[in-house]
């Protein structure tokens, strides 16, 4: 997979003093942002990168903070959504398409900036950014005031309780505009949440997905995806 990454542009930016290297495949016109999820990076987008590379749009994808070779070692929320906005500010793109935490990021980036004219391809969106949150402190083995305390950082970055947030509060019926696939059987985040998205949602179109489970990551959903993606440029 790295050699797949060294394929792109060597690029470098600073989000709050830190340096970032997103990596940029250049096209001849604004493209498609790509935003992996929790215990992933950059390189999930491999296949997909490969086949819309045939748009000659820009495609930039980059490593959420504490994942991949991300040099910003904590992973919030904010801080991935304040990744997000440096790269719509320097990129422009036309189109995000975000996986897991990365989609929750991306409806969290949303409702925080109100970024306009970007459509949306959300994949098996996280709803409550706890559940991953839990799953980190359980594999890190942090201890319980460890844990309080990385709470306290985020929500107050967040002005609210973690257990008050939801992904559904981040939607309404004036957007985002897009798609969002879930797979009916996925057993990491379920579909039904995705439910209550569309429900506040008058903008996004649910496609549901069967027998791929939470990875979202086969030739039939890639399908739908270069479909409407390529719609979006016509």
């Amino acid at each position: 997979m790295q050699d797949f990454l060294d394929t792109s542009v060597n690029e470098s930016l600073l989000v709050e003093g830190t340096e970032i290297k997103p990596y940029l495949w250049p096209g001849s016109k604004r493209g498609i942002l790509f935003l992996h999820g929790w215990r992933s990076n950059a390189a999930r987008w491999k296949y997909l990168i490969s086949k819309l590379q045939l748009l000659d749009v820009d495609l930039i994808a980059v490593d959420a903070p504490g994942h991949g070779e991300s040099k910003q070692i904590e992973f919030t929320p904010p801080n991935y959504a304040e990744l997000v906005e440096t790269l719509i500010q320097k990129y422009q793109p036309k189109i995000i398409v975000a996986h897991s935490v990365g989609a929750y990021t991306a409806l969290f980036h949303f409702n925080k900036y109100k970024p306009k004219g970007i459509k949306y391809v959300l994949m098996a969106p996280t709803y409550d950014i706890m559940l991953p949150i839990n799953t980190m402190f359980d594999i890190l083995r942090l201890s319980k005031k460890t844990q309080k305390a990385y709470i306290d950082i985020v929500e107050n970055d967040l002005n609210k309780k973690m257990n008050e947030i939801k992904a559904d509060d981040f939607v309404s019926p004036q957007g985002p505009d897009g798609i969002l696939l879930h797979d009916v059987n996925d057993k990491i985040l379920p579909y039904k949440d995705s439910l209550k998205i569309i429900e506040k949602s008058k903008l996004l179109k649910l496609h549901k997905i069967e027998n791929n489970g939470h990875r979202m990551q086969n030739d039939d959903v890639e399908e739908v995806i270069i479909d409407y993606i390529t719609s979006c440029f016509r």
